[in-house]
């Protein structure tokens, strides 16, 4: 198994359409090695019950609600990430 490595940008969203702010993790998956994006790698919240697929650059977005959610980075190809939204 390989290792992933990640890049994440934090932030709010507000929604002009609701009274209430959409949190969001987003980054980009590198390879350790070469530092490329890395596509189709599935991204969970299993706090929300949420997940998403990176796009062809390694790119993701995907909700959460605090910083106690957990994210899981799966891929049959590289090493499974499990950790919480707060330690980052």
């Amino acid at each position: 198994m390989k290792p992933i490595w990640i890049l994440f940008f934090c932030f709010i969203s507000l929604s002009g359409l609701t009274q209430e702010a959409s949190k969001y993790i987003s980054g980009q998956l590198k390879t350790s090695d070469s530092l490329h994006g890395i596509p189709y790698i599935s991204i969970k919240n299993t706090s929300l019950k949420q997940a998403t697929v990176s796009n062809d650059e390694g790119y993701f977005q995907l909700p959460v609600s605090d910083e106690n959610d957990s994210i899981v980075i799966a891929s049959f190809e590289y090493e499974t990430l499990r950790f919480k939204v707060g330690n980052l």
